[in-house]
């Protein structure tokens, strides 16, 4: 233990810690922003977003001005301004801009106008005004056009679908606001633009084969249009593609699952079944309108032709109860989906059980669907390929995506462990007998209020069809129905009820991450991290509840914690193979069912991540400090001379140590500092890249102590050993806290100090250490790039992008530091370390697509304060919200 005087009596000053009340390191301006009026926010939004607000209010302007707002134009203005391939072929040539100007109703200018305010803005603000509406005017030129000339063919080689839309002509800004998603899209870092064009392309081509009318072959067509707009008009460096990895694969399969699903339920909310699946609906969306008489289903035993006696059968067709049984086949393969997009096994399984299921049920039940679409067409003759394809694809098309599933079922090997499958089989379970012995025993109370009266054993043998979607009906008798109120709630509910919970069981194990074995390779860890050395958060690989994931070669590895099935890594690798860490990672993620977080990480790996595909945006600023420069003279060290000064004059001795071999009587007075500190807050201590005392704990972690005149403890700060070539080169700032009787300026002193001695010993290095949630002034970069590509203000927000639409990215992230900062200050603590004249350099979050933001902030929130209460998330937004109150005056 190494004393070094200092003299100086100790003023008291509140005890402060660094990653628990930063912004008590420096103090806080008095005066916060008046809030911007509502006047002030539209103005900025118009002059972000010129055409996106633009094109919104000539829509509507013509709208109202047309009379057009509520049931869309007149048959009028539809034939002059209105596009088709009748249109075109009439040499109406403005047809496709003209048909823009228009919707067909209230329900589409709504559309229009949140695709416009929203996707619209993001993209405008991402490449330009021009060439948005460059991507605007033409996708909607050449998508109607395509789609004109499409149609056009098809009609010409006798197509009935086809020539069915030949002689219709239409109004909608479609073509033109598709294409603009798909140039969004090519805005996007190569992974999630792939991923963003697949589910913009599978919805299009659905809505295709399933809607098929002709707002959906202008959107389609608008789309391709876009797609090539983008690769002209986004400019971008030419970066290396990766490719595809097994998450993308595993969302290839699952939107081929959705689309199954998503089709039917298309048909149901557009109103229109005109593509040439469109009848695969009474098969994945079985209505309770297609029982056309209810009552003509009842019969009763022995008297087939007696009928029940109801005359009010709407509780079958109306309500929440027989609608949300009606959209079962559709949801749970939605849900399925969404486990296959997870890797899940279970999902596999049930996948390919359930598409089996539905193509045995195609099988059954196609029969009569051709028979009753012959039967409905009396007058025209039915084509044979419409016949062919009610006939065979609803047995086909379900085998053809297990066939799909099937041959890719190595993507899907993510097991839950098996208590979860036994509590989902116990909870199922319990649910089916707790209601089916309800629907009995309240149905023989209550039995009185059916129509005939039913018996134990017709009550037990109509169970299936409670369960059962409420369309399935029409394909088998009913021996009694319901009359009395009681008797249709639990005639209608029953089925629904069972089937919410288990969706809600079934998404619950889709969620549940995986856990991995826990890795106690610790001093492994510690081995390479001498030998190879890291930034300065590299000593926290080593902190508790972290887990690793090493290369095959075992000489580079990368520390991580998992939190809400999100990854996220303490730093970047540690070793010579940050490539082969890298991949290393995603793929243990990928086995995981884990979304990948590079949290921290310098500009070098920022560079690399992102040439691999990964975005990044700016979330924290490191502070190295050049000892060879440091000098403590000038008016930039006013504030530390002044510390020094006063330390001196009061009495102040410096005492360098580790925790551990501290006297008990200095350890007790930190843990008492820490303790007192705590108990005054009412907000949690921060963890994960903040030490606590937990961390302080550790021989290798040096202490420098700020001793009163008294012998006291006035502030204690904590270094953390930067490693190279087995040697220590460097160290960075941990932990500080300072006592109740401590002067004005002890944590200068003590940090100046520290300096100085490490400097003396000839250290390489040192650093402050990085300060999350915050950004260094002025312009901001991407990673390697010279082009700001943002700006960040005066100790400035996070959220800097390299490549992806930075107004999205930057607001996600600046809303966590915006909650945080009025509680933890972190602005204020980079303005604090910013005395001691570091270099502040950036440090980046990597992320695989933009749509997997919102739960990595999640998670790195929830990785900071782990332990929030209630009480405390209460604490925090009352800070917000007064820190964010207008000043009087």
């Amino acid at each position: 233990m190494t004393i070094d005087k200092g003299r100086g009596p100790g003023a008291p000053e509140a005890a402060t810690a660094m990653g628990v009340t930063a912004s008590d390191a420096a103090p806080r301006s008095s005066s916060a922003p008046s809030r911007m009026t509502m006047f002030a926010r539209g103005a900025r939004f118009v002059r972000r977003a010129p055409f996106a607000v633009g094109v919104t209010a000539v829509l509507w302007g013509i709208g109202a001005a047309t009379g057009s707002l509520t049931a869309g134009p007149g048959r009028r203005l539809v034939d002059a301004a209105g596009a088709g391939a009748d249109a075109l072929a009439a040499g109406h040539w403005w047809a496709p801009i003209t048909s823009a100007a228009f919707c067909t109703g209230l329900s589409t200018y709504l559309v229009a106008a949140l695709v416009l305010l929203t996707a619209g803005t993001a993209v405008e603000r991402r490449i330009g005004t021009l060439r948005t509406t460059a991507a605007f005017v033409v996708s909607q030129a050449v998508g109607v056009g395509l789609a004109a000339a499409v149609i056009g063919a098809g009609a010409a080689v006798g197509d009935h679908w086809l020539g069915h839309m030949a002689a219709v002509r239409m109004v909608g800004p479609w073509a033109g606001l598709v294409g603009l998603l798909t140039v969004g899209a090519a805005a996007l870092a190569p992974v999630g633009r792939r991923r963003w064009r697949l589910v913009i392309f599978v919805a299009l081509i659905t809505a295709v084969l399933y809607v098929g009318n002709q707002a959906s072959m202008w959107a389609l067509f608008g789309g391709v249009a876009g797609l090539g707009i983008g690769i002209v008009l986004v400019s971008r460096r030419r970066r290396h593609v990766p490719a595809r990895s097994v998450a993308e694969k595993r969302v290839l399969v699952a939107l081929l699952v959705a689309a199954s699903a998503a089709g039917p339920l298309a048909t149901l909310l557009t109103g229109v079944r005109l593509g040439p699946l469109a009848v695969l609906d009474f098969l994945m969306l079985p209505s309770a309108a297609e029982i056309d008489d209810p009552a003509s289903l009842c019969s009763v035993a022995g008297s087939p032709g007696a009928g029940c006696g109801v005359t009010n059968t709407s509780f079958l067709v109306d309500g929440i109860g027989p609608v949300l049984q009606s959209l079962l086949p559709a949801l749970l393969l939605l849900v399925l989906a969404d486990g296959l997009r997870r890797g899940r096994r279970s999902a596999y399984l049930a996948t390919v059980v359930v598409n089996i299921g539905v193509a045995l049920l195609g099988l059954a039940l196609s029969g009569r669907q051709v028979a009753d679409l012959l039967s409905d067409s009396p007058i025209r003759q039915v084509p044979a390929a419409e016949v062919w394809v009610t006939r065979f694809a609803p047995v086909l098309l379900p085998l053809l995506v297990v066939v799909v599933v099937v041959r890719q079922r190595r993507l899907f090997t993510i097991r839950a462990p098996w208590q979860v499958y036994r509590q989902w089989s116990l909870a199922a379970g319990a649910t089916a007998l707790l209601l089916a012995g309800g629907y009995v025993g309240l149905g023989l109370i209550v039995r009185n209020q059916f129509r005939p009266a039913p018996t134990i054993g017709m009550l037990f043998a109509d169970l299936p069809a409670r369960f059962a979607p409420v369309g399935y009906l029409g394909y088998r008798r009913l021996h009694f129905l319901p009359v009395g109120t009681a008797a249709q709630k639990l005639y209608v509910w029953t089925g629904p009820a069972f089937w919410c919970v288990v969706l809600v069981l079934t998404v619950a194990v889709f969620w549940r991450a995986r856990s991995a074995p826990e890795t106690p390779y610790r001093g492994e860890v510690s081995e390479i991290l001498r030998e190879y050395g890291s930034n300065g958060i590299g000593y926290m690989a080593l902190w508790q509840g972290n887990r690793y994931v090493f290369t095959p070669e075992r000489d580079t590895v990368v520390a991580y914690r998992v939190i809400a099935g999100v990854a996220v890594t303490t730093g970047a690798p540690i070793g010579p193979d940050p490539r082969g860490a890298f991949d290393a990672f995603v793929q243990h993620c990928a086995d995981y069912g884990w979304t990948p977080c590079w949290f921290s990480v310098p500009e070098d790996f920022a560079m690399l991540a992102e040439r691999l595909g990964y975005g990044s945006l700016v979330v924290a600023s490191d502070t190295p400090i050049d000892l060879a420069s440091m000098s403590f003279t000038g008016k930039r060290w006013q504030d530390i001379r002044t510390a020094r000064n006063r330390a001196k004059k009061d009495g102040v001795t410096t005492v360098w140590s580790t925790f551990p071999d501290l006297p008990a009587g200095l350890r007790d007075q930190i843990r008492t500092i820490d303790r007192d500190w705590l108990a005054t807050k009412r907000l949690p201590e921060m963890g994960f890249t903040l030490g606590g005392l937990a961390e302080l704990d550790d021989p290798e972690v040096r202490c420098l102590l700020a001793l009163g005149a008294d012998g006291r403890v006035l502030a204690v700060t904590s270094w953390l050993p930067s490693y190279r070539g087995g040697r220590t080169v460097g160290w960075t700032l941990d932990f500080m806290r300072r006592g109740p009787g401590a002067f004005p300026g002890v944590m200068e002193y003590l940090i100046a100090t520290a300096l100085s001695t490490f400097r003396d010993e000839g250290a390489e290095s040192a650093s402050l250490s990085g300060v999350p949630l915050a950004c260094p002034p002025g312009p901001a970069q991407a990673p390697g790039s010279a082009e700001p590509v943002g700006t960040v203000g005066a100790v400035g927000p996070v959220g800097t992008v390299g490549t992806q639409p930075h107004a999205t990215v930057a607001r996600i992230m600046e809303t966590m530091a915006g909650v945080l900062e009025p509680a933890y200050g972190f602005r204020s603590l980079l303005a604090f370390k910013s005395k001691f004249g570091p270099r502040l350099e950036p440090l980046y979050l990597c992320y695989a697509t933009a749509a997997s933001l919102p739960v990595v902030a999640n998670a790195v929130l929830r990785a900071y304060v782990p332990h929030m209460t209630p009480a405390q998330t209460a604490g925090v937004l009352r800070l917000v919200a007064r820190s964010k109150a207008p000043v009087d005056g």
